[in-house]
């Protein structure tokens, strides 16, 4: 989510601070890159949280935000339709607790492993995402 936004800005300062470290870079699902650093695959990993544990530090805040197109008809069904990613992913968990909280029946329209293929189905108008500006 935040690759295309909030990483650059962060790597454009690491960079300037510590010019003589080669940076191999993963853009992964958290679950994926939290799992790797565990593992120790990786030597540092950014990724979403609702709360940082008290061993991590929190470097960029995001809102969820619902996201559609205004060129389709998603917005007007009953029941909401959703574009998700396959689990696990916090934001389907936020967006369909949300959504059961609120009483609002919804579907999951479109389902993907990618943040593309979320694209794709929210450009398409035949759903809404829960994801980051």
């Amino acid at each position: 989510d935040f690759a295309d936004h909030g990483l650059p800005d962060l790597l454009r300062a690491f960079a300037a601070s510590h010019p003589r470290v080669r940076i191999e870079l993963r853009v992964g699902r958290s679950l994926e890159l939290g799992s790797a650093l565990q593992a120790g695959q990786l030597d540092l990993a950014i990724s979403m949280r609702h709360v940082p544990t008290p061993d991590e530090t929190a470097v960029v805040s995001e809102p969820m935000l619902w996201l559609c197109s205004e060129k389709g008809l998603a917005t007007l069904q009953e029941a909401v339709p959703l574009a998700l990613l396959d689990p696990y992913c916090g934001f389907r968990e936020a967006a369909l607790n949300a959504l059961d909280a609120a009483g609002r029946r919804y579907r999951i329209a479109a389902g993907s492993a990618s943040l593309a293929g979320l694209r794709a189905a929210v450009d398409a108008g035949i759903a809404l995402t829960p994801r980051t500006r």
